[in-house]
């Protein structure tokens, strides 16, 4: 099992930073994570926000405003080129890429310092990019990046060449693990802080570990490594991961594979592209937090299944009463709770993001 430094060791330094690589490097990561942005004059920086305080994208102002803009509120922003010369190999890396960027930028970069390409990862949510990327160059590893658990994971590794997911860690358990070894691919989870989390992704048998405080891993001591193929999406027999996985057709039924009890919202993912993320989610009387709101970086229509709920807006005094068949635009950066979920049955959601 492989332990990552979430941004660095963020959990002591400043996020995506110089310090913050560097104490990873001492709490004995085995890698660090960061997020890479493009700029407007194709610089790549490491930089997790899509936008600065004021609203400005990152991808719409050059490095060195952008350095300025930053130095106002005393962060020292790197670039990519920076973190991999003061790294040299002394530490794996996995590159999150957070906005749009050409595929041969990323893979230039990562050809140009010469990296040990058994120690890189690329990794993102924008599947479609990570296509490009492993199709520009075959031999850089790519992490697919999932939010929610997905109803067939190898047809979305298939489609995108890799082996290797990178999961939310409160969407797994031993049978879907355990499904993704049988594959002949490696899961990674996200973000895991708390010891008592810590320990059971450890003993679910996860495959690497992503957190704040690398040595809170380290303490508890790492899980022996198993006797399967590494990253490379090749099988100890030589064959292609997910042998017998449809990559033509993809089936199911909404209504299926629900649990009958439970304790929390279960978000499943549908289906990924670049441009757009479907899911199912499924309620029993959980509702938002008092006093909490839910904010999105993107669009999201959703339509209510089955069940029913109620939802309100900050900006609106009127409360929606959902029932089967009512659906709903809820606009980026839209404000918004769940009120209230029927609490008798289950309450189905297909939810659009955009």
């Amino acid at each position: 099992m492989i332990i990552i430094g979430h941004r660095g060791a963020c959990g002591y330094e400043a996020e995506n930073t110089i310090r913050s690589f560097e104490k990873a490097i001492e709490l004995g990561a085995d890698y660090v994570e960061l997020d890479v942005q493009k700029t407007l004059d194709d610089e790549i920086v490491v930089f997790h926000d899509k936008r600065l305080p004021d609203k400005t994208l990152i991808e719409d102002i050059t490095l060195l405003s952008l350095k300025k803009e930053l130095m106002k509120v005393r962060i020292n922003v790197p670039t990519l080129d920076e973190v991999l010369e003061f790294i040299k190999g002394r530490i794996g890396v996995n590159i999150e890429i957070k906005s749009r960027m050409p595929a041969g930028l990323i893979t230039g970069k990562i050809k140009n310092y010469k990296c040990d390409l058994d120690k890189v990862i690329v990794s993102s949510f924008m599947h479609d990019l990570l296509l490009e990327i492993k199709t520009a160059a075959p031999n850089i590893k790519t992490g697919v990046l999932l939010e929610s658990r997905p109803l067939d994971p190898f047809n979305i590794l298939n489609k995108l060449k890799s082996s290797i997911i990178i999961q939310n860690h409160e969407f797994v358990d031993k049978d879907y693990i355990d499904m993704v070894h049988d594959g002949n691919a490696e899961i990674f989870v996200w973000t895991v802080n708390e010891p008592e989390d810590i320990k059971k992704m450890m003993d679910l048998g996860v495959d690497g570990i992503i957190s704040d405080f690398p040595d809170r891993i380290k303490l508890r001591g790492q899980s022996p490594k198993r006797d399967r193929a590494s990253y490379s999406g090749v099988s100890q027999t030589g064959q292609p991961p997910f042998i017998g996985a449809t990559m033509e057709q993809e089936r199911g039924n909404l209504f299926e594979g629900i649990s009958k009890q439970l304790p929390k919202e279960v978000f499943s993912q549908l289906l990924e592209t670049g441009k757009f993320r479907l899911e199912r989610i499924v309620s029993q009387g959980q509702s938002t937090s008092k006093g909490e709101w839910l904010e999105q970086d993107q669009n999201e229509w959703v339509v209510l299944l089955s069940g029913a709920a109620i939802l309100s807006f900050e900006k609106d005094v009127n409360q929606f009463n959902m029932k089967p068949g009512d659906y709903l635009h809820i606009p980026e950066h839209c404000k918004h709770r769940v009120e209230w979920t029927d609490p008798k049955v289950k309450t189905v959601w297909l939810a659009l993001h955009y």
